[in-house]
C-alpha cells in the first residue's frame, strides 16, 4: 500500500513542478505591431488577450530617441546605466529683475507656486529695496511687488525674506508665510484689496520658556530658511545650522517640537560593549541620535512632507547606488508622515539620489563635475511625482511615486541655456521654475509632448484606468522605443487584466524583476488551480485502484490456499 501511494505522490509533485517551470520559462511570444491607437477595453476584461506587439517599435531605428538639444536628457535602466530619452521640458524664457520691470535683483532666494498658478519669489540684498516678495502669473508677469507689510497701520520692511509658502485651503487660500533669516521670525501675511500685505501673526523663534528641550545653543543657531504649512495650519520650518530635525509650531504659532530627527542604528558588537564593557561615562557618550541637516521642504498633494537633506554618510549613499538599493540611511530626500516616519518608496532601478553614474565619474580624475548630487530643493507635482534639484551637475530629476526616475534634464553650461548655481525649484501643471543664484534669474520650462504623455499615463494608472493608460504608454513608445517605464506600464495593464503570461513578457523587456516575480507567482497559482483537482482525482483513483487490487490479490491468495488444503 505504501509503495503505490508514494509513487502517486511523487508523480503529483512532478506534474506540479513541471507545470510551474513551463510557465516561468515560457519563451517570449512572437511580437506584432504596437499601435498608439491601442486596446481600449475596460480594466478587468479578460475576454481578449492584452498582447502588445513590439517588433515594429524595436526594429524601427527612427523610433529610437536621438538627442538634439545642448543637454542630453536621460533616465536609468535596470543596470543603473544612463539611457538617453526625449527632452521632457523645453526652456521657454529666462527672466531677471530688469525683464520683470522691478529693477536689478541682488539675490534670488526661494520660489513657490500656489493653487491658482501664481508664482511667488523672495529676494535678498543689502539695501531695503532688495528685500522683497514678488508675485507673478504663470508666464512671470509681475502682479505685485512687496517690500514689507503692515502691522497695525505701521509699515514694516522685510529684512531678509527667505523661504515662502502660500496656503491652498479654501478657508485661508492665498495666505503667505515667509521666513525671515534676520529677525528669525516667520511672518503670516494676508494680501489686501489694495494689494498690500497685512500681518496676521508672527511665529517667533523658540525660546527657553517654550520647552525644556530648547537650549541656549539651539537659540543661537536657529535661523529659519524654509517653511511649509499643512491643512491643519501646523507650521514646519527648516532652519539653518539646526540638526535636531524639522522645527514644528502649532496653529497658534507656538513651538511644538522637532520632526524626523536622525536615529542611530547600533550594531551587535556595540550593543554588547555598551551592556557589558562600557563605563557609565562611555555609555553617555554613545550616540543615540545622529545629526541631520535638512536644507529644504515641500508639501505634496496628500499633505505629506518632502524634505531634502545634506549628505551625512557618503559611503552609505555610494553603497546604495552600487547595489541599486535605496533606504532611509542613504536618503537625500524623505517623505515624512506626521510622526516623522519616512514613507518614501524607493522601488526604482536606482535610489532617488540624483545622479547615480558618479561611480565611473569618480574614477576619472579629469572629470569636470565629481561626487554625489547635492540636492538643494524638492518640488511635489501631480499624481505622486516629485522633482529634485541638484546644484552639483545642475540636473533636474523627476520621479514617480514608486521611486522610478521618469527623466532628468538641464545642465551646467549657462551659455547653452543651463544654470550656474540653481538653488530652488517649483512647478505648477505644465510649467517648472528654477532659480539660478548666479544670474539672479528665473528659468521657466514647459513640459514637452513626450513628458505630457508620461504624466497622462501615470494619471490614468492612479485612477485605475489601466487600459486607457496602456494606450498612452504605447504613444510614449512612439517617442522613444527604449523607454523602460512604458513597457512597465503596459506590463501592469496586462497584469491587472489577468493576462499574466503577457505581463511577464513585458516585464522581461524592461528587466523589472519585482513585477516579473509577481506575475510569475500568479501563473504558478493558475497552474496549481488548473492541475489540483485532476491530480486529486487521480490520486483518489489510484488509491481506490490500489485498494481494489490489494483485495483482489488477497482473495486470490485465499482461494489458492483453500484449493491447496482441499488437495
Amino acid at each position: 500500500m505504501r509503495k503505490p501511494l508514494l509513487c502517486v505522490m511523487l508523480i503529483a509533485c512532478l506534474l506540479l513542478s513541471l507545470g510551474s517551470v513551463a510557465y516561468a520559462d515560457e519563451p517570449t511570444s512572437t511580437p506584432q505591431v504596437i499601435s498608439s491607437e491601442g486596446d481600449t477595453s475596460k480594466a478587468g476584461d479578460t475576454s481578449e488577450k492584452t498582447e502588445v506587439d513590439l517588433s515594429a517599435v524595436i526594429s524601427n531605428e527612427d523610433s529610437v530617441y536621438k538627442p538634439t538639444s545642448a543637454f542630453t536628457s536621460f533616465t536609468y535602466d535596470c543596470w543603473g546605466d544612463t539611457v538617453q530619452c526625449p527632452d521632457p521640458y523645453s526652456l521657454v524664457r529666462k527672466v531677471d529683475g530688469i525683464a520683470m520691470g522691478i529693477g536689478s535683483i541682488k539675490k534670488v532666494i526661494d520660489i513657490y507656486t500656489d493653487s491658482e498658478g501664481f508664482v511667488y519669489l523672495t529676494t535678498n540684498g543689502d539695501e531695503a529695496k532688495d528685500n522683497s516678495i514678488v508675485k507673478m502669473d504663470a508666464q512671470l508677469n509681475v502682479k505685485a511687488h512687496w517690500l514689507g507689510f503692515y502691522d497695525g497701520g505701521k509699515f514694516v520692511p522685510f529684512t531678509k525674506p527667505c523661504g515662502i509658502f502660500v496656503t491652498g485651503e479654501e478657508t485661508n487660500k492665498g495666505e503667505i508665510y515667509v521666513a525671515d533669516s534676520s529677525t528669525k521670525d516667520v511672518y503670516h501675511l494676508k494680501a489686501q484689496k489694495d494689494n498690500t500685505l497685512k500681518l496676521v501673526n508672527t511665529i517667533a523663534a523658540p525660546a527657553r520658556a517654550d520647552s525644556p528641550i530648547i537650549s541656549d545653543g539651539f537659540i543661537e543657531r536657529y535661523i529659519p530658511s524654509r517653511v511649509v504649512v499643512d491643512h491643519t495650519n501646523r507650521v514646519y520650518v527648516v532652519a539653518t545650522n539646526v540638526n535636531e530635525g524639522i522645527v514644528t509650531f502649532n496653529k497658534e504659532g507656538k513651538f511644538d517640537g522637532f520632526l524626523a530627527a536622525g536615529k542611530v542604528t547600533i550594531d551587535a558588537f556595540t550593543k554588547f560593549m555598551k551592556k557589558y564593557v562600557y563605563t557609565d561615562a562611555q555609555k553617555k557618550r554613545t550616540a543615540t541620535s545622529v545629526p541631520i541637516n535638512y536644507n529644504n521642504i515641500d508639501l505634496d498633494k496628500e499633505g505629506f512632507i518632502f524634505a531634502t537633506l545634506f549628505t551625512t554618510d557618503v559611503s552609505t549613499v555610494l553603497s546604495e547606488i552600487k547595489h541599486n538599493d535605496g533606504t532611509e540611511a542613504g536618503a537625500l530626500v524623505r517623505r515624512l508622515n506626521m510622526m516623522g516616519t519616512d514613507i518614501l518608496k524607493r522601488d526604482g532601478y536606482a535610489p532617488p539620489v540624483g545622479d547615480t553614474d558618479i561611480l565611473n565619474a569618480m574614477e576619472n580624475p579629469d572629470a569636470t563635475y565629481n561626487g554625489l548630487s547635492q540636492i538643494t530643493d524638492v518640488s511635489c507635482g501631480n499624481y505622486g511625482t516629485y522633482a529634485l534639484l541638484d546644484n552639483n551637475r545642475n540636473h533636474i530629476f523627476v520621479y514617480n511615486n514608486e521611486g522610478y526616475l521618469l527623466y532628468a534634464f538641464s545642465g551646467p553650461d549657462i551659455t547653452a541655456g543651463g544654470m550656474k548655481t540653481p538653488i530652488a525649484i517649483a512647478q505648477n501643471d505644465n510649467y517648472l521654475y528654477v532659480l539660478d543664484n548666479n544670474s539672479s534669474a528665473i528659468f521657466l520650462y514647459e513640459r514637452t509632448e513626450f513628458a505630457n504623455a508620461v504624466i497622462d499615463a501615470i494619471r490614468l494608472e492612479k485612477a485605475g484606468k489601466y487600459s486607457d493608460a496602456s494606450t498612452i504608454w504605447k504613444k510614449v513608445l512612439d517617442y522613444d522605443s527604449t523607454y523602460d517605464l512604458a513597457y512597465l506600464g503596459l506590463g501592469k495593464t496586462a497584469y491587472w487584466n489577468g493576462d499574466y503570461e503577457e505581463s511577464m513578457r513585458l516585464f522581461e523587456l524592461c528587466n523589472n524583476k519585482t513585477w516579473y516575480s509577481k506575475a510569475w507567482e500568479e501563473t504558478r497559482k493558475e497552474v496549481l488551480a488548473r492541475w489540483f483537482m485532476p491530480i486529486v482525482f487521480t490520486i483518489i483513483g489510484l488509491l481506490v485502484l490500489s485498494f481494489v487490487l490489494k483485495i483482489m490479490k488477497k482473495n486470490k491468495l485465499k482461494k489458492q490456499k483453500e484449493a491447496t488444503e482441499l488437495e
